[in-house]
Formats: structure tokens, C-alpha cells, sequence
């Protein structure tokens, strides 16, 4: 809920600012399937990638994200940061 509220009131200061640099940075690889930009996207950017990792689906006539679609993402996140860190072990680290 905190992520909802703060995202409403302040779309466009860093995502940095409630997500990590791992976060974001595995977000935009998840969902872009390319290398993350040097610079972190605004949270309001950053909620809609995460909420998409919650079904969110950030058509034109959609409305904000919500706390479910929210909610469902960072689970979704924490499942692809857990991946990521498994296979860093047992490969090491393979990309910037």
C-alpha cells in the first residue's frame, strides 16, 4: 500500500528510492529482455513495470495500478531475484 500511496504522490523522483538497484535492474531485464540503463527508471515507471509482473496489462484506458496487481509483482520479483541469485552461484556472476 505504502508503494501505491508514494507512487501517486511522487511519479517521477527515482525508483531508487523504494527499490533496490538489483530490483529495477532485474524488472527491466525480466520484462525487456535487454541490458538495464545506466540511469534507474522513475518509480512511476518502475510501479507499472512491477505491477505488469502482477498481470497488470498498462493499456491507454487502464487505470493506475492497483495494491493487488502491486502485490502480486513483488512476489513475482522476489521469485526472479531468488533465480537470478541461484544461478549466479553456480555460475557466478555473468553480466554487469
Amino acid at each position: 500500500m505504502y508503494i501505491v500511496i508514494i507512487g501517486r504522490s511522487c511519479p517521477d523522483v527515482s525508483c531508487e528510492y523504494v527499490f533496490s538497484k538489483e530490483e529495477w535492474q532485474t524488472v527491466v531485464v525480466v520484462l525487456h529482455r535487454k541490458r538495464p540503463p545506466k540511469h534507474p527508471p522513475t518509480l512511476n515507471e518502475m510501479i507499472r513495470m512491477v505491477a505488469s509482473l502482477g498481470g497488470y496489462l498498462n493499456r491507454k484506458s487502464d487505470p493506475e495500478p492497483g495494491v493487488k496487481k502491486i502485490w502480486i509483482g513483488l512476489r513475482n520479483l522476489q521469485e526472479h531475484l531468488k533465480a537470478k541469485e541461484a544461478f549466479e552461484a553456480v555460475y557466478g556472476k555473468t553480466c554487469g
